[in-house]
């Protein structure tokens, strides 16, 4: 999955390090600069959700 907000992408990937190389290829390929990488694990409340498909809260 990916989102872009404020000029920043969000890309949401299984395995970060067979993943990554082939989205900043596909990212140059196209024309699009980076500045930055940074990672992120999904908190309890993000897995949740995907899992679930509501809230922690609405349970």
């Amino acid at each position: 999955s990916a989102t872009q907000t404020e000029g920043v992408l969000k890309v949401g990937v299984q395995n970060l390090a067979t993943d990554t190389p082939s989205i900043l290829q596909w990212l140059v390929d196209h024309g699009h600069a980076y500045n930055h990488v940074v990672s992120e694990r999904p908190d309890l409340e993000t897995v949740f959700l995907s899992l679930t498909g509501r809230s922690l809260r609405d349970s």
